[in-house]
């Protein structure tokens, strides 16, 4: 004889909603968001849209939206867009509405879109979907790094004679010179006196990505060192990726991770690391990256 009791009936009915759930949800209406953006535009672009319309301020704007952490300006937004066909199509259509340092990746789009255009976006027929970037977090820790001594390459240099000549590493992370001390790095002898730098952060930045490249050049003193932001959404990082490999990087390293990427699947940074690994470049990340397995 079976016996039910009143716990094992609760979770017989629990597991009975919790399979039902998913068939029903499919049958709802779509929410006021999705309705009012046509399907198209992520709820937080139309919330920074309205804010900009009733805002006595440019700057009340930006303490707003960063508030909810994304990566705005005084008139922009940074967005990242999903094409329906080509990337390089839909670029062209939101650079028609004012998108500047668009950039592509197979078929995501990322740039800064004036707030005054968002509305625009609803009618681009090259576009899938948008959504506003949200601002990533560096993986830096909180006391200054020993590395040199930690790893002994020290003694790797002095036994081996080796410091990383005809090597080039490329270094991912905020920026490189917005407080303004880069100069006085390479004076010091703390970083060389050919740094490339692929594209810094407009502004906003701790230098983290300097801070790295010091690490490095105490490291391997002979390396050539390039950088290049990863700061403006994950589509721009990704691109990023492919343009140190495209500049002759064969090691890469990176300290930042956005939230909003996958976990259980690949994401663009992902893929885009999962790329240039296959050309032989060897890619280091912190470990507390979370969206890649290398």
């Amino acid at each position: 004889m079976k016996i039910t009791t009143p716990f094992s009936a609760f979770v017989l009915a629990w597991l009975l909603c919790a399979w039902l759930v998913p068939f029903w949800a499919l049958g709802q209406a779509p929410s006021s968001d999705v309705k009012k953006s046509g399907g198209k535009m992520h709820p937080d672009l139309l919330w920074l849209y309205e804010k900009w319309q009733n805002s006595p301020s440019e700057k009340t704007v930006r303490a707003l939206a960063e508030a909810k952490n994304l990566r705005v300006n005084e008139t922009q937004v940074r967005i990242e867009a999903l094409a329906a066909q080509e990337g390089a199509t839909l670029l062209k259509e939101l650079q028609a509405i004012g998108l500047s340092d668009g950039v592509v990746f197979k078929k995501m789009v990322s740039g800064w879109l004036p707030y005054a255009r968002i509305p625009d976006l609803q009618n681009l027929p090259g576009l899938r979907r948008v959504s506003p970037v949200q601002k990533p977090v560096l993986r830096s820790g909180s006391v200054s790094s020993q590395g040199d001594v930690a790893m002994q390459t020290d003694l790797a240099r002095l036994l081996y004679g080796v410091e990383g000549t005809g090597i080039k590493i490329g270094v991912l992370s905020d920026s490189y010179n917005n407080l303004g001390g880069a100069a006085n790095g390479v004076a010091s002898g703390d970083l060389p006196n050919d740094v490339e730098v692929l594209k810094d952060l407009a502004s906003g930045g701790s230098d983290e990505g300097r801070a790295m490249m010091e690490i490095i050049h105490d490291v391997a003193p002979g390396a050539d060192l390039v950088f290049r932001t990863a700061f403006d959404g994950p589509v721009d990082f990704a691109a990023g990726i492919l343009a140190l490999q495209a500049a002759g990087c064969q090691v890469i390293v990176d300290d930042v991770g956005y939230l909003t990427q996958p976990f259980f699947q690949d994401g663009v940074i992902a893929q885009a690391v999962d790329e240039v690994a296959a050309l032989g470049v060897a890619y280091f990340l912190r470990r507390q990256q979370r969206n890649a397995i290398l």
